[in-house]
């Protein structure tokens, strides 16, 4: 008796053969960008990047709010690298290398000595190989022909588009009352400052575009397979692209949606559907370590450099529960990022709101019920049972994250506090089913 049928088999080799195939092209690519001419590259990106220099490094434009922080040091050094001029396309590929300029502290932001020319007599060429920076990909070919200032003006709209049209597809699959959840998660994301950010574009787009991907196929039933393989993909390109930031909420967000318009839930078992949510983490988690131990193993071959030692010993390190001298616990990390994200008046405000909003449409439903002389059986129906109990498991995913990345967690809560969009997100969603779900179904007295 066969454990694995042909067809598991087949799809896991085609799901290793993209991870290779992803590798490979991801590497080509980077090699390929290198080419392009880097003084144009250079002159667009100084069109509009001396805001950066006016800003500041972490500029934070409301007090006590992580998310209204810039992250603009990691800007300028994604931007250094975008306008380093290549002279070895392929070395440069992996190690990825910048100038540093002697005597620019790191509030000058070394990008500014490419900028203005400064002379090359005494420069470092600093190298940053164990990060795929395949986001050099898409920036090298965009600051071809657009400048830094309309890179802010073209991301904003473009996230705007994609935002707004998750809403409409919610709306169209019948999801519309669950458009609260998705407004509170954007709102702790603050679409002001994503929008004017590099370093958090990445798992925006990817986390958003996966959404609205399953929201738009769901109305053809697509395959289980090709969502296995979207999954891969998110894991593929957030290693890709994203400066470790919120990766996380690529596998939370398109999760949860595919939870919310999986519409074989009513038919299947509880243990088919535990296996099939348990294999979209799985091959996100492949494709993301994939990803990862692909640049290092390739880089390490090409380079000659041991950029493999380089990454464990960083992994080790991010994943510590040490912070120079001081000592964390994992918990710890937990509750400092819960306090220092929601520990606000306004969130609070929006709760009460939120809680008195869902008060407020019980009492109406109640009383149109009773007006006409209705019974309402208050019965939740297995499959919104279930899809409740997988979106409260999946809003704890962060919490996972930090715990595992404890070290890394608590130096940059800038970067990292955006996973909670996906608790958010999922926890409200579960909270308006159930509260939907009341009366179920209503029996007419006649």
């Amino acid at each position: 008796m066969r454990l694995i049928s042909k067809e598991t088999i087949k799809t896991c080799v085609r799901l290793f053969l993209c991870l290779i195939l992803s590798v490979l092209c991801g590497m080509t690519l980077l090699v390929l960008v290198n080419y392009l001419p880097s003084e144009r590259i250079k002159n667009n990106v100084r069109s509009g990047a001396q805001i950066i220099l006016q800003e500041n490094a972490e500029f934070q434009y409301a007090d006590g709010y992580v998310e209204a922080i810039l992250d603009n040091y990691t800007d300028a050094l994604i931007l250094s690298k975008v306008v380093y001029p290549s002279d070895h396309p392929l070395k440069d590929a992996v190690m990825v290398p910048s100038y540093s300029f002697p005597g620019q502290d790191v509030e000058g932001m070394q990008l500014f000595g490419t900028l203005n020319d400064n002379p090359l007599d005494d420069v470092q060429v600093d190298t940053y190989a164990r990060y795929w920076h395949g986001y050099l990909a898409v920036l090298k070919p965009f600051f071809t022909f657009f400048s830094y200032a309309d890179f802010r003006i073209l991301n904003q709209a473009a996230e705007l588009i994609l935002m707004l049209m998750i809403a409409a597809l919610m709306q169209k699959r019948h999801l519309g009352f669950l458009i609260p959840a998705y407004v509170g998660m954007l709102i702790l994301w603050n679409p002001g400052t994503m929008g004017v950010s590099l370093q958090y574009a990445p798992c925006c787009y990817i986390s958003l575009g996966a959404a609205a991907f399953i929201l738009w196929t769901s109305r053809y039933h697509a395959e289980f397979q090709k969502i296995l393989f979207l999954f891969l993909f998110c894991g593929i390109l957030t290693a890709y692209l994203d400066f470790l930031t919120y990766p996380i909420a690529t596998l939370g967000i398109p999760l949860i949606f595919w939870i919310l318009t999986e519409t074989s839930q009513s038919r299947i078992r509880k243990k088919s559907e535990s296996l099939k949510i348990g294999l979209l983490c799985i091959v996100w988690v492949a494709g993301y370590l994939g990803m990862w131990a692909g640049k290092w193993i390739l880089g390490t071959l090409l380079s000659g450099e041991n950029i493999l030692s380089d990454a464990a010993l960083n992994v080790a390190n991010r994943t510590s529960t040490q912070d120079g001298g001081q000592s964390l616990t994992r918990s710890g990390v937990v509750m400092y990022l819960i306090r220092y994200t929601f520990g606000k008046k306004p969130y609070l405000l929006l709760m009460i709101v939120l809680i008195g909003a869902i008060m407020m449409w019980l009492h109406m439903k109640k009383k149109l019920l009773k007006d006409k002389n209705n019974k309402a059986e208050g019965i939740m129906v297995p499959a919104r049972k279930n899809k409740c109990i997988w979106l409260v498991l999946v809003g704890g995913l962060p919490f996972l994250w930090y715990f595992v990345t404890a070290n890394h967690s608590f130096i940059h809560p800038r970067l990292v506090y955006r996973a909670m969009g996906v608790t958010v997100l999922a926890w409200i969603s579960a909270t308006l089913l159930v509260v939907q779900s009341y009366p179920w179904r209503i029996k007419d007295s006649n």
